[in-house]
Formats: C-alpha cells, sequence, structure tokens
C-alpha cells in the first residue's frame, strides 16, 4: 500500500505523538509499504509567521528527517509549506494527528487515500474547544484512537465507532539493564516541561521539600527546554538527552504530575526500564497504572500526597522492587510494536 502520514509540524523536536507516527511510518514501512510522511509548516493555532520562511529554514536545516529516530532511510521524507492537495501524493491511506491537522487532511482529496485521524490526546489545551469536538464526526474519516478511556470520552461528540489500538513501546532500547536492587532507592528523575498541563514545578517542589527529610536525594530532570534560572544547583538537568532510557536505569523512582495526558509515553517507556511510578490520577495516567499494583497514584495537585507516595518508595525497597517488576512486565505484554502496526493495517483496510 501507498500511505501518507501527515504531521502538524517539523519532527526535528522530539515530542510523544510526532515520535509515535513517525515509529508507525517507520515499522509499516518495514513490511514492504510504501510510506512518505510529509510535515507542515504551517497548521492553524500551532504555527505563527510566515509559512514560505518556516518552509525554506525547515529544507535548509533538514529539520523534516527526525534526527533522533534510529532508522530514516526506509521511509521518504517531505516537509511542505502546508496540508493541500498539490503538496500531497496520491495514496491508498493518509493518516494524520492533532485535531487541526484532521480538517486539513479532510479538505484533500479522495485521491489522496483514505482517511485516517490518529486521536492520542483530547486536545483542549489551545483553546478552540468546538473546533476540536468537531474534528471528532468528520465525514468519510475513521477515527482511531490509543485507549480506549479517550474513545469513550470523545463518543459525546460523535456517533462514529472510535477504534481503539494502543502503541507500542520499543522494548529492546526501553528494558531494565541496571537491576532494580542495585539502584540508589533516592534517585529520582522526570520530564520537565513549560507546558501548564504537565504539572512540573508541583514535582519540583515535592522532592525540594524531601531533599530536608532524605539529603541522600538526587534527582534528575530532562526536557527540550533550557534549564530554568532558578533550579537549585545539586538538581542534574540533561537538555535534548540522546538516550532517555540511560535515564531511567538509573534511577529508583519516576515522577508523572500531568492535570491532563493521553496513553502517557513517558510512564510507558520509564516503567519498561524498571522505573517504580508515581504519578496523578488522571484519566490518561489510570489506563496504563493501577495504583499499590505497577505504580503509585495520588490525587493530582495534592503536594503532600505525592510526598508521601515517593516516601513510600525510599524507605519501602521491596514495594519500589515489585512495583518496578510489575511494570515492566506489563509494558512488555500489553504494549508491543508488531502488534499495534498489525492491528493498524488491519484497520486500515476495512
Amino acid at each position: 500500500m501507498k500511505i501518507n502520514f501527515l504531521l502538524p509540524f517539523p519532527p526535528y523536536k522530539l515530542t510523544g505523538g510526532i515520535k509515535i507516527m513517525c515509529e508507525y511510518a517507520i515499522k509499516i514501512a518495514d513490511q514492504g509499504h510504501d510510506v512518505y510522511v510529509y510535515s507542515s509548516n504551517w497548521t492553524e493555532y500551532i504555527n505563527k509567521g510566515s509559512k514560505w520562511i518556516k518552509y525554506y529554514r525547515t529544507r535548509l536545516l533538514k529539520r523534516y528527517i527526525p534526527t533522533w529516530l534510529e532508522k530514516t532511510d526506509n521511509v521518504t521524507w517531505i516537509t511542505v509549506p502546508s496540508i493541500e492537495d498539490k503538496y500531497i501524493r496520491n495514496a491508498d491511506i493518509v493518516i494524520s494527528t492533532w485535531w487541526q491537522t484532521a480538517f486539513d487532511t479532510h479538505l484533500l482529496s479522495n485521491s489522496k487515500g483514505k482517511k485516517i485521524n490518529l486521536i492520542q490526546d483530547y486536545e483542549n489545551f489551545v483553546g478552540h474547544i468546538d473546533l476540536l469536538h468537531k474534528s471528532y464526526d468528520l465525514p468519510y474519516t475513521k477515527n482511531i484512537v490509543t485507549y480506549q478511556e479517550l474513545g469513550n470520552q470523545i463518543s459525546e461528540f460523535t456517533s462514529k465507532k472510535n477504534i481503539c489500538v494502543p502503541y507500542g513501546i520499543n522494548t529492546k532500547k526501553f528494558q531494565i539493564r541496571i537491576s532494580l536492587k542495585d539502584r540508589n532507592p533516592f534517585s529520582i528523575c522526570m520530564l520537565f516541561s513549560l507546558q501548564k498541563r504537565k504539572n512540573s514545578y508541583i514535582g519540583i517542589e515535592a522532592v525540594l521539600e524531601l531533599k530536608k527529610k532524605y539529603p541522600k536525594i538526587s534527582f534528575c530532570l530532562y526536557s527540550l527546554h533550557p534549564r530554568p534560572k532558578n533550579l537549585p544547583k545539586w538538581i542534574d538537568f540533561i537538555h535534548q538527552p540522546k538516550d532517555v532510557s540511560e535515564i531511567f536505569n538509573a534511577s529508583a523512582i519516576f515522577l508523572q504530575n500531568s492535570t491532563q495526558e493521553g496513553l502517557p509515553l513517558n510512564i510507558l517507556e520509564a516503567q519498561a526500564c524498571g522505573c517504580a511510578i508515581v504519578c496523578s490520577d488522571i484519566q490518561g495516567h489510570k489506563s496504563v497504572c493501577e495504583n499499590n499494583i505497577n505504580s503509585l497514584i495520588y490525587p493530582v495537585n495534592n503536594r503532600e500526597l505525592l510526598i508521601t507516595r515517593i516516601s513510600e518508595l525510599i524507605e519501602n525497597k521491596n514495594l519500589r522492587i515489585k512495583i518496578g517488576n510489575k511494570a515492566s512486565e506489563d509494558v512488555a505484554t500489553h504494549y508491543n510494536w508488531d502488534n499495534a502496526v498489525t492491528k493498524m493495517l488491519k484497520e486500515f483496510l476495512i
């Protein structure tokens, strides 16, 4: 099959939704399909400024080819000024992610392929809620969601059946390399983000408070963003890490404090590496995390209970190891890329 993947912006920065689209493209191409990945330089409500300046800069710097992927040569990577018929080849399937890209895809002619909207989150964090809801009910477009609770949530806005296809985790890369019993029980890591919904500062505040009780605590933040100026010097900060799995394997505990998430890629990758997860009790997290089984969960924005949950893992080695091992087993069982690709290709044909 000829399959077109459409990205809302060039993939030079590693974000979760873009990573999943690129991983699908690579793995589907590995099965012999003809795959093109198009990245747009103008997606409404995301991009600002001149699309042409952005387009030529992206081409010049080759930002349309993701350098963070281990393999890219089996896919054709193209950047375009915007998603329009004249820039997109004819194909059998065209699949997009992000709600505004779904509208752009909807306007393409049928010759560009059967239209798939891969919905990875309830994307209400940039406003335009009325348009977001309309994107779930576009004619002649199949909705595929990454976890069932998300499909249930958006069913309020469409009579369509929302097909659930969970993505996979690269367990060859994300795996336990350092035994859980040998890890420093005071070692904590967390993704730092400036997005309000990621709620990073409550995690920092909790660890700063815990440092008073446990002076041996080490805290590693990794991020696409530069180091905040007011961050204490004792906190490690890795800007655009080359291999996040190394951070996870060097850590006993992983924190995620979001107020909203889709299927949580960072948690799944940390779980695969054996980190004991402490996370907020939001829908996306609870789709993969079960309290006291493969994680510890606390009420969102409750800093005192977040501190309590982290303390439990620091002081109870057996609990930390039990949770870490169970989480790693769960990821290997339920988030397999071969299964995800098989299910996705099946949906392409229906």
